[in-house]
């Protein structure tokens, strides 16, 4: 928005010779610019005004993915909230799911340019794995493998009259 408020408190009355040119300067203020302003010619009546405005700062702010490809790209004034947008996603693979942790760094109001990185958590993909026999009764189960553990087989079935060969997926 174009709304800004007139800060009375740092109005100056200054002093000085008539016919000759103020010496007007710009105040500093954080997150703020000075607009380019005019020095004018000291009146005898006293009417002489020199108005400085300022111009909020403006910066950008960009969220991105945590492989680095970008979410969303806003520009931002000095102090402003940021939108967050929608908590991303992160693909699972064989081992993990990955579950959205937050951003990093934490996000805050506008002091400058940022940019935010999409963090996540990994969670372990349980495997169950289940032995079953040739009449598809079930030998053993054990639920907690993850990618690349190595598999506790059980004894080998017997049945009466034959011979057991090997496992099969």
């Amino acid at each position: 928005d174009n709304n800004y408020t007139e800060i009375t408190d740092d109005e100056q009355s200054l002093t000085g010779t008539t016919d000759t040119n103020t010496a007007a300067e710009a105040k500093s203020y954080t997150g703020f610019t000075a607009k380019a302003f005019s020095q004018a010619n000291i009146k005898g009546d006293g009417s002489t005004v020199i108005s400085i405005y300022y111009d909020w700062e403006t910066y950008a702010v960009t969220f991105n993915n945590y492989n680095g490809s970008q979410i969303s790209s806003d520009t931002y004034r000095y102090g402003a909230t940021v939108s967050v947008p929608a908590n991303p996603s992160k693909p699972s693979d064989e081992t993990y799911t990955y579950e959205f942790a937050g951003w990093s760094p934490a996000v805050t109001i506008v002091t400058g340019a940022q940019t935010y990185t999409a963090q996540f958590n990994p969670v372990y993909i349980n495997y169950t794995i289940t032995f079953v026999d040739y009449d598809n009764n079930e030998i053993s189960t054990k639920t907690d493998y993850h990618y690349g553990d190595s598999i506790t087989k059980p004894s080998d079935p017997t049945k009466r009259k034959y011979k057991f060969d090997k496992w099969l997926l």
